[in-house]
């Protein structure tokens, strides 16, 4: 699950893990307007009203 807040913060938890969630975007100041994950490889994108984006993957970490 992911979840893109307002302060441009994205944080990622897998739904069957009891582990607390992990930042994956620190804030920006800058609400996050998109999400994406690409279905086969896992990774992310995230990009902010700003302009800022984040391609990463989604791995274990």
């Amino acid at each position: 699950m992911l979840a893109g807040y307002s302060s441009g913060a994205v944080i990622f938890s897998e739904i069957d893990q009891i582990a607390e969630p992990r930042a994956v975007k620190r804030p920006s100041g800058a609400p996050v307007t998109l999400l994406a994950v690409t279905p086969l490889t896992g990774w992310l994108l995230a990009a902010d009203e700003q302009g800022g984006v984040l391609w990463a993957p989604l791995g274990a970490g």
